[in-house]
């Protein structure tokens, strides 16, 4: 039996606790959190407790349950060997796919960027419950004028279509599709105008993939740090001439720490922006560290030539978004920024004589599930409740205190917000509804202005 008095208690003790706590935790590592956290209950109820504050809300009571979430467990991207069986008197062919470091040895001096995604036999199943768009990736712009070789190998049940066009234009890919069955396949190409590379999925797949041509020149005038994102975009992760910790866990094969910079929110896609010091390259990780141990899904090496290397894009969804990682030589200086498309929907920070007290999201559903707010508008005797949504069909939210009250939060593709107001006890209300697969939402809780 569910014991709304208990839950009251408990929240108001986390309450105490979160206050206390410094913010050394982000939004987006928070809401990796809690994503892990949700989908790990499969489906058993979660709630969030509010503090008075929406920066303690979202941050200090993420940081008193941080100990609580679980944390996903990504395949390493060590080469396996797959016996595939064959028919007859021959041997069994064996597919896997190199590591990164074994990738970039063949003359690592023409190597403008590369990237291992996945383990090497293949594509995990740890995410096949969701359904998720087949990857989508651009490595970056590359000058015109010179000739370029890229070289991509695949394993899954999948196709690979190359893709090399002028930056932002529109029309079929211009590139083979390739199968994923572990060959290597190459491409050359040289064009007068810059040119974008990059590649789509029809399925998944893991893959690994490197440009290898002329070294890529600063070009003068660029400066020694990264711009602010775009209106259009919104940074997860922002580091800026971080010196790479000696200390940080050795990684590969070729002398390389990797530190840990931040963590990405759950997302369908997002866009790598990276500066370093030095002729080495920097790799940029998403994965998990599991026993002490750094796992990579995706591994991107990228040059140290200022902005040169512009437009890398990973359109890898993550459900439980990410860690992320810098690998580079010790004391490297290295500036990284990740961003992904500005939400449609956010939280409500005001209204004319109320307040933001806290809130949850914006989130996106990349599964139907319940979501439950616990703790808001404690002390407060009226509250009001904002939902912002995106989609096509209402949404129905439960405001429970003593007793539940209910309204009907309405929907639309490019997003809405239905707002309503509570007259409630002072022990502060729990709020729940359903996040349709798909959609995105946002919630807030606004109590009375001092």
């Amino acid at each position: 039996m569910h014991d709304d008095a208990l839950e009251r208690r408990l929240a108001e003790a986390l309450q105490d606790e979160a206050a206390s706590l410094p913010f050394t935790i982000t939004a987006a590592e928070l809401e990796r959190r809690l994503a892990v956290r949700r989908r790990g209950m499969a489906g058993r109820r979660l709630t969030l407790l509010l503090a008075a504050a929406v920066g303690i809300s979202l941050f200090g009571v993420g940081g008193a349950l941080s100990g609580l979430f679980d944390q996903k467990q990504p395949a390493p991207t060590t080469p396996v060997s797959v016996v595939v069986p064959t028919f007859g008197p021959t041997e069994p062919v064996r597919v896997g796919l190199p590591t990164l470091d074994d990738l970039v040895a063949v003359d690592p001096g023409s190597v403008l960027v590369a990237q291992a995604h996945g383990p090497a036999d293949g594509p995990s199943h740890e995410l096949d419950r969701f359904e998720l768009p087949p990857a989508n990736i651009v490595l970056g712009t590359f000058p015109g004028g010179t000739e370029y070789r890229v070289s991509v190998s695949c394993v899954g049940t999948s196709t690979l279509d190359l893709d090399v066009r002028f930056p932002m234009s529109r029309g079929p890919r211009s590139g083979p599709s390739i199968r994923c069955d572990g060959s290597t396949h190459e491409e050359t190409f040289s064009r007068v105008q810059p040119q974008s590379v990059g590649f789509e999925l029809t399925g998944p797949a893991s893959w690994r993939v490197v440009v290898r041509g002329p070294s890529l020149a600063a070009k003068p005038g660029e400066g020694d740090s990264i711009p602010v994102a775009p209106a259009t975009e919104q940074e997860l992760v922002r580091v800026d001439a971080l010196a790479i910790d000696p200390a940080a866990q050795a990684w590969g094969s070729d002398g390389l720490v990797a530190q840990e910079i931040g963590a990405i929110a759950p997302r369908e896609g997002y866009s790598i922006t990276s500066l370093c010091t030095g002729p080495s390259p920097i790799r940029v990780i998403l994965g998990d560290e599991v026993g002490g141990k750094l796992l990579a899904d995706t591994e991107t090496e990228l040059p140290c030539t200022l902005l040169s290397l512009q437009g890398t894009y990973l359109g890898i969804a993550q459900p439980n978004g990410s860690r992320v990682f810098v690998a580079g030589r010790p004391d490297q200086q290295a500036s990284v920024v990740i961003t992904s498309p500005m939400p449609p929907v956010a939280l409500t920070k005001a209204l004319p004589g109320w307040q933001l007290s806290g809130g949850y999201g914006p989130e996106y559903a990349f599964d139907t599930h319940g979501v439950s707010f616990g703790g808001g508008g404690a002390g407060e005797d009226h509250i009001q409740v904002v939902l912002a949504c995106t989609g096509t069909q209402p949404i129905e939210v439960s405001v429970e205190d003593a007793i539940t009250q209910t309204f009907s939060a309405t929907c639309t593709p490019e997003g809405n917000s239905t707002a309503q107001a509570f007259r409630v006890t002072e022990q502060g209300v729990s709020v729940r509804y359903v996040a349709p697969a798909g959609t995105w939402t946002a919630l807030s809780i606004l109590v009375p202005s001092k």
